[in-house]
């Protein structure tokens, strides 16, 4: 992504620059500095970068995700030079040829990358992801709340992944296995119900400003054996966890 940090947004040149997460969003490292145009290829085992907005000779890519970069020319006498519009590969992301749309002065102007020129090996696939034969490395996304909670809406998911310094180049009909399974209830499945607000880690009732008679202990209107009367709290919507359900979130059983 490209932003800027500090306490307000900018827009100023100077102010922006070139961020890089890979834990989905949770931590971003600075790899470049002002804004640029990119695009992921190769199932992200190869990044290329513009810069935007300015006119530029080169254009750079990575294969370990932003620890060190390469530059290439557009041309051997450093000659041509153009504003980058957008950068495309294949819609799949699996590719590692990428077109390049510029214009300058006299017209549009169209750059073809083949990274496969470079005749990178193969990514060892895994036979035991534990062994330092493969190229790849298992991952689980934290939680927002606890960095070292890997449930996610009730559900730990673990993917696989290209270990970030190897230099090799990924099958195209390589598949990710994705693990998942589902996890024991805690507090941050939980958020504030209708008619309730966050004081605190709390959820409390909230004050109207007008008269409002609402008795929460009467029986709907249809019925049938028993009804649930909220304490507050609701499980968040798309949460899947299941089991050791934490009794003072969950609706009292009338």
């Amino acid at each position: 992504a490209t932003g800027n940090i500090g306490e307000y947004l900018s827009k100023e040149k100077e102010h922006i620059n070139t961020y890089l997460s890979r834990d989905g969003g949770f931590t971003w490292k600075e790899i470049l500095l002002g804004p640029h145009i990119y695009e992921i290829g190769n199932r992200g085992g190869t990044i290329i970068f513009c810069q935007n907005n300015i006119y530029t000779d080169y254009f750079l890519y990575t294969l370990d995700e932003g620890l060190t970069f390469t530059k290439v020319y557009f041309d051997s006498e450093k000659s041509l030079e153009m504003k980058v519009i957008n950068i495309i590969t294949s819609p799949d992301n699996k590719s590692n040829k990428f077109i390049i749309f510029g214009k300058n002065k006299t017209g549009g102007i169209v750059i073809h990358i083949d990274i496969d020129n470079l005749k990178l090996p193969l990514c060892k696939e895994f036979s035991n992801i534990f062994s330092s034969e493969t190229d790849f490395e298992k991952w689980s996304p934290t939680g927002t709340y606890n960095m070292f909670n890997t449930c996610l809406l009730g559900t730990k998911s673990s993917y696989y992944r290209k270990k970030q310094f190897v230099h090799c180049n990924i099958n195209p009909n390589f598949e990710s296995k994705i693990e998942s399974q589902v996890c024991p209830c805690k507090s941050e499945d939980y958020e504030c119900d209708l008619g309730y607000s966050r004081k605190g880690l709390s959820c409390v009732r909230e004050t109207l400003d007008y008269y409002l008679e609402v008795d929460l202990f009467s029986p709907p209107s249809k019925c049938k054996d028993t009804y649930l009367v909220t304490k507050g709290y609701r499980k968040v919507p798309g949460n899947k966890c299941k089991g050791e359900e934490l009794s003072e979130f969950e609706p009292l059983i009338m």
